[in-house]
């Protein structure tokens, strides 16, 4: 929404915490694309010979070692484990070896969008350019299998048009020979790997949506409003009519009134 956009990009009002799940991601990041980070990652099993996580003698230990390295980010050892286990699975992988070697990792693309003259941002895990070029983006999730309905939820297809706009912009790359790659890792086993791009037809209509966001973004800017939802009145109060979901009445319609 693009009250949340101008509190967390412009203003800074509101800054997300890295949550736990979010440290073992960039954990896994670091280890798989730049591996002279991921020295700053460590397990917590040093901490547990002192007692179990709710004893004071491990919470002391922890906090006494943060302090003197706030650089490091302790991760539970379990959560460790699964992470060097799925380093160990993606280096077997000829194909992610290849996708994952030869250009840069984590820079960040600038550059000014034709339809709306928006400033735009991306920041791929991994970019090759060549006479084939690769945009690799990693994603974690527990089941590899759903990962086509994460990438609708979490909006991931409007981050792969992003991406290939602003490295063909940038670079200047062909973008006929410019592709978007998800490289699925599985954290729990079995440790699984999926490597998914996404159908031509279905890149078209990101874009679509996309550009609407960004008329939408620009207006925001245009007018100094940036709405905490997408109300008919551009962010001004209104009484609106709900629409409950289908699934509220299915007992009446099926004939089953409790």
């Amino acid at each position: 929404m693009p009250f949340m956009y101008q509190a967390q990009r412009i203003t800074g009002e509101h800054k997300v915490e890295p949550t736990p799940a979010m440290e073992i991601g960039s954990a896994l990041h670091a280890g798989l694309i730049e591996p002279d980070k991921f020295s700053n990652y460590i397990s917590d099993d040093l901490f547990l010979t002192l007692g179990s996580r709710r004893t004071n003698a491990y919470k002391d230990a922890v906090d006494r070692f943060k302090a003197e390295h706030p650089e490091k980010t302790i991760i539970k050892d379990e959560d460790f484990n699964s992470i060097l286990k799925v380093l160990n699975e993606v280096r077997k992988s000829d194909i992610c070896n290849e996708l994952l070697s030869g250009g840069e990792a984590e820079m960040s693309y600038y550059w000014r969008n034709k339809e709306t003259g928006l400033v735009c941002k991306c920041r791929p895990d991994y970019v090759k350019i060549g006479k084939r070029s690769y945009i690799t983006e990693i994603k974690k999730c527990y089941d590899a299998s759903t990962f086509e309905k994460i990438i609708v939820n979490r909006r991931y297809h409007i981050q792969a048009v992003q991406c290939l706009e602003g490295i063909q912009a940038v670079t200047q790359c062909d973008p006929e020979n410019l592709v978007f790659i998800f490289m699925i890792v599985e954290t729990e086993f079995p440790f699984g790997i999926r490597l998914m791009m996404l159908k031509p037809s279905d890149l078209i209509y990101a874009q679509k949506q996309r550009l609407s966001d960004m008329e939408k973004l620009k207006k925001c800017f245009d007018t100094n409003k940036f709405p905490k939802y997408d109300t008919k009145n551009w962010g001004v109060l209104d009484i609106e009519v709900a629409n409950l979901p289908a699934w509220a009445f299915y007992d009446l319609e099926v004939g089953n009134e409790g």
